[in-house]
């Protein structure tokens, strides 16, 4: 299912059959930073999600072969919050993966 709101775009899945979900989403044409807060049907407070956003400074940007690698990856851990809540925000042009296990 793909859904749009505002400046991000965003699909989610479920691996069926375990609690495993990935949340894909990207942000187009902001000036600010944009919030997430993201829970899933059965997690709850304490669950564990990795978070990787790979970002560049305009929307043309590509890596390209023997080239600067001008795209940033960044990995972080989350634990979810209150509710089994996953908060992050992205900035233009990032590109994000939420997957919790």
């Amino acid at each position: 299912l793909f859904r749009s709101f505002g400046p991000a775009f965003y699909v989610a899945g479920v691996n069926h059959g375990t609690n495993q979900y990935t949340f894909k989403a990207t942000v187009y044409n902001t000036t600010s930073p944009v919030p997430f807060n993201i829970d899933f049907e059965g997690l709850h407070q304490g669950a564990k999600a990795t978070l990787t956003v790979l970002n560049a400074p305009s929307g043309l940007s590509q890596n390209v072969p023997n080239g600067e690698n001008v795209v940033e990856q960044t990995t972080t851990s989350l634990t979810a919050e209150k509710g089994g809540v996953f908060s992050f925000q992205l900035e233009q042009y990032d590109i994000a993966v939420l997957t919790t296990f």
